[in-house]
């Protein structure tokens, strides 16, 4: 009986989604940019990779992206994937949203 109680908490913390900080980083851009208000994105999956590349005149050494639904107030939930540029302490300084069909 514990095995099978210990195996439903575990499936249930895994494949529980919350927002990353990441996530929340892209949807107040998002937010500021189209006038919108009480934005959420609901993350299905997100991934943080090195990416070590110059863009512009900027050194960015990290890069996250990942896909999933997008709320805000009066707007029907859509599907979306976005993208955040991070710095060396993995703190987002750049997003963009794009929505999926």
């Amino acid at each position: 009986m514990k095995r099978v109680l210990l195996a439903l908490v575990f499936c249930l913390t895994v494949l529980s989604s919350t927002a990353s900080e990441y996530s929340d980083f892209a949807a107040k851009q998002y937010g500021e940019r189209c006038n919108k208000e009480n934005v959420k994105i609901t993350v299905k999956k997100e991934h943080v990779e090195q990416y070590a590349q110059e863009v512009g005149s900027n050194f960015i050494p990290y890069i996250a992206y990942g896909y999933g639904d997008l709320k805000a107030q009066k707007c029907r939930k859509q599907r979306i994937s976005y993208i955040c540029l991070l710095d060396c302490d993995l703190n987002p300084i750049w997003s963009y949203i794009v929505e999926s069909k």
